[in-house]
């Protein structure tokens, strides 16, 4: 089996990015570097902010954007170690929706259509991964069995992702794999973010 050092979940982002510069200083001083990251509600205008950890230690990016809220652009921004991995394709799919934020509680059933949309983009065959917060915190058996039916397993297991008060966790964010394994995962309850970050490594065969 082949690892990447670590993957850190799109889980930093809080209030539309106004405490990413605290969330960039605890995740640069006190965490070592990994192979790649995922943000969710990025702000793009933001991306330099990052670079100014990454770019010396050799990293690309790729944003996609996703909504415009107050004339600010957001969406989710990939960071990957170019010495190690390399971006072969990219492509960004629509799943409806004008400036729209998924609600808590709500739309299971939209959000499991558009993971329709996505399984139908993707090969059939070959390690996949499919990450995020999918604001899926009530009736989660029917996504796990719906990514079961694609071959999809479900890598956090029942970690808590998401701080919705006060002594209140709930798992909002998922990371899905097929074909490789999601290993050594770890959820660190930061006060920067309702959204926890998600560390793990993953494992590919030979």
């Amino acid at each position: 089996m082949l690892y990447s050092e670590h993957a850190l979940g799109p889980y930093l982002q809080r209030f539309l990015g106004t405490t990413l510069e605290p969330l960039l200083l605890w995740l640069y001083t006190e965490n070592e570097l990994l192979d790649f990251y995922c943000f969710q509600e990025f702000p793009e205008h933001k991306i330099p902010d990052l670079s100014v950890y990454l770019d010396k230690s050799g990293y690309d990016f790729q944003f996609a954007p996703g909504f415009i809220r107050q004339g600010v652009t957001y969406g989710e921004l990939t960071a990957f170690r170019s010495s190690k991995l390399k971006l072969r394709k990219t492509e960004t799919i629509s799943l409806g929706g004008k400036d729209e934020q998924n609600v808590v509680f709500t739309h299971n059933g939209r959000k499991l259509k558009q993971l329709d949309v996505i399984l139908e983009m993707l090969s059939t065959t070959g390690p996949a991964i499919i990450l995020g917060d999918f604001n899926y915190a009530v009736g989660r058996r029917k996504l796990v069995k719906t990514m079961e039916d694609h071959r999809f397993k479900h890598g956090l297991g029942k970690k808590k992702t998401f701080r919705f008060g006060a002594g209140i966790y709930w798992q909002n964010d998922y990371v899905f794999q097929r074909e490789c394994e999601v290993k050594s995962v770890s959820v660190k309850r930061v006060s920067h973010s309702d959204h926890y970050p998600v560390f793990f490594k993953l494992a590919f065969p030979d």
